[in-house]
């Protein structure tokens, strides 16, 4: 069974999202996605859906990605957000990439979406492994400090070269 890509576009024109969905699909991502409209079907589609990733355009009658960005923030901060617009500048959509928005994708440039798409999930999968390790590492060393602290008699510590310290 092949994983797929769980996909929440955020976007008012069906026609943009036929068309993304179109562009991923001769990508070559394998996917399953929900669309919401509106600031309200987003929420819940986050909530319910749990997406790997948001592809969300900027301008909405009622809010906009910037908006959107922080409330996927708040529910999800680990999930990547690509903004794909037709309507925001590069000045802008730079300012948002430094507030923490992951990427961005011009309308008109859709060829670069798959490759933004498929960066945006490695770093993603990257960023969870670091968690990961790095709360492994606490605990690893929790024991260790347990285990050196309540020792009555001393431990013998051996490297791979054989240099052995008494702690």
């Amino acid at each position: 069974m092949e994983i797929k890509t769980k996909i929440l576009f955020l976007e008012h024109d069906e026609n943009d999202v036929t068309l993304l969905q179109y562009t991923l699909k001769t990508g070559g991502i394998q996917f399953i996605s929900e669309w919401a409209r509106n600031e309200q079907e987003y929420i819940l589609a986050m909530e319910r859906f749990k997406p790997d990733i948001i592809l969300a355009d900027f301008s909405f009658p009622t809010f906009n990605g910037h908006q959107a960005f922080q409330l996927k923030q708040k529910l999800l901060p680990d999930v990547p957000f690509l903004l794909v617009t037709g309507t925001v500048g590069e000045e802008k959509s730079v300012e948002l990439i430094k507030s923490g928005v992951t990427d961005f994708v011009f309308k008109d440039k859709l060829f670069t979406l798959v490759s933004k798409f498929n960066r945006a999930l490695k770093e993603a999968g990257e960023k969870r492994l670091k968690k990961i390790m790095e709360a492994e590492l606490i605990v690893s060393e929790k024991k260790y400090r347990q285990i050196v602290e309540t020792a009555h008699e001393g431990i013998w510590l051996s490297d791979k070269d054989g240099l052995t310290t008494f702690v």
